[in-house]
């Protein structure tokens, strides 16, 4: 439903406007709360967006994420996941099964994985 809400948004509808705000502002709390904790505030994080409701291209959104994101870490990076996280957790696998050497599957598993019909993108 999330992509019907956000297309409703950018289309005008207050109240999507209003749900899509709220999302926002939920994930600049978590990833404020995450930065505390660790005792990133003063450093330069990459604060990884990742999940469903990024593959959105809301500009309005990703604008309240990063202002809301650098009251915690002002110097925090923002940066889109754009392969389902289930990637990175292959290619951790393969290296400590190849020792870290490349390979043709890992090569392969890189593309296959990081194909657009499967990011969204």
């Amino acid at each position: 439903i999330a992509p019907l809400v956000f297309e409703a948004a950018a289309a005008g509808d207050a109240v999507a406007r209003e749900i899509v705000d709220r999302q926002a502002n939920e994930i600049v709390a978590w990833a404020s709360a995450a930065v505390r904790r660790a005792r990133l505030s003063r450093l330069d994080p990459d604060v990884v967006l990742a999940g469903g409701v990024f593959r959105t291209e809301d500009p309005g959104f990703y604008a309240r994420i990063e202002e809301g994101v650098r009251v915690a870490a002002p110097r925090a990076r923002l940066v889109r996941l754009r392969v389902p996280p289930v990637v990175g957790a292959a290619l951790i696998g393969l290296d400590r099964l190849l020792g870290g050497t490349p390979s043709d599957i890992e090569a392969r598993l890189r593309a296959e994985l990081t194909d657009d019909r499967l990011t969204g993108h």
